[in-house]
C-alpha cells in the first residue's frame, strides 16, 4: 500500500495492525552517463515495492533530495544538494508526524553514501531526536523509569543504509552493482550506449559488466532479507540461554541419592559416620543407567557428596571417600562408573556437590571454599560431559566438623563467593546448566512435594535468591515480571526419604502418583528430577523398577497418537498474512514451527477440525520458547451440540502445559488466547488419549 492513495481509516487500520512504514531515501545525483540522477532513490524505492508484494507495508512517499556534496558531478550533471541542516530541519517533522500517527515500526531505507553519509546523520539525528521527544513527552522528568514509555522506544525508527543487514546491497557508485540494480527495478532507465569506460569516472568503469540478470538475483536475496525482518517477532524479555533450551529439551531425568547414608538409614548424615560402612555388595551401574532409560528419563544426577561429606569418588583432598572403604578394596569410583554408565545408555549424567560439609574441619572457615572448588574441578574435569551441577541449599548446623561437634553457621549470601565458584562451572563445562535455589540457569520449585504452582513462570528475579536464601512460595509460581529467565525444577523421590531404607519397600510412590507429579511438573513448564536411590546392594530396588516401567508404558501409550496432528487449522489472525506463521504451524509436529499472530493482535483464536470424531482426556499446549514466555492465560473448547463447550483454562504455558481434561469426544476444537502482553506464538496444540494405569 502507499501511504498517499491511502485514505484515513486504511491508515489507521495499518497502524492498529503493527504494519511497518518504509520510507525510501536517496539523492539527486550524478552515477555515470548510462544511469539516471535519482538512482539511489528509485533503488531504495524499487526495493521497498518489491518487499511490499511480499509482505504487508506500507510505503511513504520516496524522498529524492539530500546531500549530494556534488563529490561525483556538478549542476550541470543534474545533481541537487541540500545542505544537512536544512535537510534535518525538513526530515524531522515528516518523522514526528508519523510517530504521532501511531507509526513503530518505521523504516528509512537509505541508499546513498553508506551510514557515516549526511543524508544518513541527518535521518538519524531527527530519528533519535523524536523517540527522545515522544519518550519525555509520555514519561515526564526521569522517564527512563516510566511505565508509560515503551521499551525499546530508540529502535521504533530503524535508519538502514547500505549494506546493513543485508538488506541493501548494491555496491560501487554508478558502476557495476548499482547499474545492474537498475536493470532489475526499473527496466529501460539505464542505457550502455552512452557509457564510456575511458571517460567515465572511475567508479563506473566496470558498468559495462552489469547485467539485469545478476541484478535480479541480488534483489531477491535482498528482498528475502527485508521479508524475514519484517515478519520477525520481538522477543518477549527475558528469553532462555541455548543451554537453557537444551535443558528444557531434557524434561525428565533422575536422581541417584547413594552413598553413606544408604547403610545407615539416615536422610542426613552427621559427617563422623566411618568410610568403612560404604560396601554395597552388588553394585551394577549399568542396572542403574537402564532402570532410567526404560522410564524414559534423558540423564541422571548422582549425588558425588552429600552433607555427610562421604566422596563417592577417591578425592585428593579429603580421606572421607570411597578411596578408604572396603569397597572395591579401596580402589573404586561411584562417579566414574555411574558417568561411563550413562554413556554406555545414551543418558546425560550430572553432579550433586553438597556445599555443606559437616565432616570438614575447615567448614565455616574461608579454607573450606577453597577446598569445595578443588573439589568442584575434580568432577568437572574427570568425568565428561556435564549437564547439570546441583547446589543444594541446605548450609550450616550441627555436624562432626573434623572432631569438633558443633554448631556452625555461615552468611548464606556471602560465604561461598556463589559469583567466583560458579564462574568454576563456565570455565570448565560451559554447557552445563547449574541449579540451586536462585539459579543460575534453573531454580528450585519450593517444595520437594513433586509440584509446581498451577501458574508457574520461568521468569524470576535471580539476583534476590541464592542457595538457601529463597521465599519458597515465589519459586513456586515464577514472577511474571522476573528480570531473567530461571525456570524451575521440580524435585522428588519415589519413596518417602531420598536414600534408600528397607522399611520403604512397600511404601514405592505410585503409577497414578507418578503421572499426577508429570502432569504438575512438566505439564507446567518445569523439568522433573525424580529421585531413585539405590539400595545397599548398590541396584534399584525391584519394587521401584516395577512401578517406573509401569509409568513409562502409560506415558508412552499417552503421547503416542496425537489426535490433532494434521488437523485443518484455521484461526482469527496470522501474522502479515504469511503462512509461514499460519495456524497450520501448531499442529505440524515441529516445536521450530509456530503459528503468529499480528503484533496487536493478542487474543486471537485457532479452531481445529479433525474431519472426523476423536476422544481425547489430555491436551498440550507449547509456546516457542525462544521467543520467551508470552501468554498470560489460555482456554480449550470443544464443539458440541452446535456450540462451543469450555474443556478447560490455564494462566502460563511456556514450555508445555499438560491440561487433563474429562474423556471428550468432539470434531472441532478451540485454542483461546485470553491475556497476553505481546502477540502469541503456538508452536504446538495437541490432544491425546491418557489410558488407565
Amino acid at each position: 500500500m502507499e501511504y498517499a492513495r491511502m485514505r484515513p481509516g486504511q491508515i489507521s487500520a495499518a497502524v492498529s495492525n503493527g504494519l511497518a512504514l518504509l520510507m525510501p531515501v536517496g539523492v539527486l545525483e550524478y552515477h555515470g552517463q548510462q544511469n539516471p540522477v535519482g538512482l539511489d532513490a528509485l533503488i531504495a524505492e524499487g526495493v521497498a515495492k518489491r518487499v511490499a508484494k511480499e509482505v504487508p507495508c506500507v510505503l511513504a512517499p520516496t524522498q529524492f533530495y539530500g546531500y549530494s556534496g556534488q563529490w561525483a558531478g556538478g549542476v550541470k550533471d543534474g545533481e541537487v544538494h541540500i545542505d544537512g541542516d536544512a535537510l534535518y530541519g525538513y526530515v524531522k517533522p515528516i518523522l514526528k508526524a508519523f510517530y504521532a500517527q501511531g507509526w513503530r515500526k518505521i523504516y528509512v531505507i537509505c541508499h546513498h553514501q553508506g551510514a557515516k553519509g549526511v543524508t544518513m546523520l541527518s535521518y538519524q539525528r531527527a530519528a533519535s531526536e523524536v523517540a527522545m521527544e515522544y519518550a519525555h513527552e509520555r514519561g515526564g522528568p526521569g522517564w527512563s523509569e516510566s511505565t508509560n514509555v515503551p521499551p525499546g522506544v530508540f529502535s521504533r525508527i530503524a535508519v538502514v543504509g547500505d549494506g546493513e543487514f543485508s538488506k541493501i546491497g548494491y555496491a560501487g557508485h554508478g558502476g557495476k552493482g548499482e547499474t545492474q540494480a537498475m536493470m532489475a527495478l526499473c527496466p529501460g532507465t539505464v542505457d550502455l550506449s552512452v557509457w564510456n569506460r575511458d571517460t567515465d569516472s572511475r567508479w563506473a568503469r566496470d558498468a559495462g559488466e552489469a547485467t539485469p540478470e545478476e541484478g535480479e538475483q541480488i534483489t531477491r536475496a535482498i528482498v528475502a532479507s527485508w521479508k524475514k525482518e519484517l515478519t520477525q517477532m520481538q522477543p518477549r524479555w527475558p528469553l532462555p540461554s541455548p543451554r537453557q533450551l537444551k535443558w528444557h529439551d531434557l524434561e525428565v531425568y533422575g536422581f541417584l541419592h547413594f552413598g553413606v547414608n544408604t547403610f545407615t538409614g539416615k536422610g542426613w548424615g552427621e559427617g563422623d559416620e566411618p568410610e568403612s560402612l560404604f560396601n554395597p555388595t552388588d553394585f551394577d551401574a549399568d542396572q542403574i543407567a537402564q532402570t532410567a532409560k526404560e522410564a524414559g528419563m534423558k540423564g541422571l544426577m548422582l549425588t558425588a557428596k552429600h552433607h555427610d561429606g562421604f566422596c563417592l569418588w577417591p578425592s585428593k583432598y579429603t580421606e572421607h571417600s570411597v578411596k578408604n572403604s572396603p569397597w572395591r578394596g579401596g580402589k573404586g569410583d561411584v562417579v566414574r562408573e555411574i558417568s561411563e554408565a550413562c554413556a554406555r545408555h545414551g543418558l546425560k549424567f550430572g553432579v550433586y556437590l553438597s556445599p555443606w560439609d559437616r565432616n570438614s574441619k575447615d567448614y565455616g572457615m574461608p579454607a573450606y571454599i577453597t577446598y569445595y572448588r578443588n573439589q568442584l574441578r575434580e568432577l568437572l574435569t574427570n568425568y565428561g560431559p556435564i549437564f547439570e551441577v546441583w547446589f543444594d541449599g541446605a548450609n550450616g548446623g550441627m555436624g562432626y566438623y573434623g572432631g569438633a561437634r558443633e554448631r556452625r553457621t555461615i552468611d548464606r549470601r556471602t560465604y561461598y563467593d556463589w559469583k567466583n565458584t560458579w564462574e568454576i562451572v563456565r570455565e570448565l563445562q560451559p554447557d552445563a546448566c547449574m541449579f540451586s535455589d536462585g539459579g543460575p540457569d534453573c531454580r528450585w520449585v519450593g517444595n520437594e512435594a513433586g509440584h509446581a504452582g498451577e501458574t508457574c513462570w520461568s521468569t524470576f528475579n535471580r539476583d534476590d535468591v541464592l542457595p538457601g536464601v529463597c521465599n519458597a512460595s515465589e519459586l513456586n509460581c515464577g514472577q511474571r515480571k522476573g528480570t531473567h529467565w530461571l525456570p524451575a525444577e521440580v524435585d522428588v523421590s519415589i519413596r518417602p526419604e531420598w536414600f534408600y531404607r528397607a522399611q520403604d519397600d512397600n511404601a514405592v510412590k505410585s503409577v497414578q502418583a507418578l503421572l499426577k507429579i508429570y502432569d504438575e511438573s512438566v505439564g507446567r513448564g518445569c523439568n522433573l528430577i525424580l529421585n531413585i536411590p539405590p539400595d545397599k546392594r548398590g541396584k534399584i530396588h525391584e519394587n521401584d523398577v516395577k512401578v517406573l516401567r509401569e509409568w513409562r508404558r502409560v506415558l508412552e501409550a499417552t503421547f503416542a497418537n496425537d489426535f490433532a496432528r494434521g488437523a485443518k487449522a484455521t484461526a482469527s489472525d496470522t501474522r502479515l498474512f504469511n503462512q509461514d506463521f499460519g495456524p497450520d504451524k501448531a499442529v505440524d509436529g515441529d516445536r521450530e514451527t509456530y503459528w503468529a499472530t499480528g503484533d496487536a493482535v493478542t487474543t486471537p483464536e485457532l479452531v481445529l477440525d479433525m474431519g472426523k470424531p476423536v476422544t481425547f482426556n489430555v491436551v498440550r499446549v507449547r509456546e516457542y520458547l525462544p521467543l520467551g514466555q508470552r501468554v498470560d492465560s489460555f482456554a480449550v473448547d470443544a464443539w458440541k451440540d452446535g456450540a462451543w463447550v469450555p474443556l478447560a483454562s490455564a494462566t502460563s504455558i511456556g514450555n508445555q502445559r499438560l491440561l487433563p481434561v474429562a474423556l471428550t469426544t468432539a470434531t472441532r476444537v478451540r485454542l483461546r488466547i485470553t491475556k497476553a502482553e505481546v502477540c502469541p506464538a503456538i508452536s504446538e496444540f495437541a490432544l491425546f488419549m491418557r489410558p488407565a494405569p
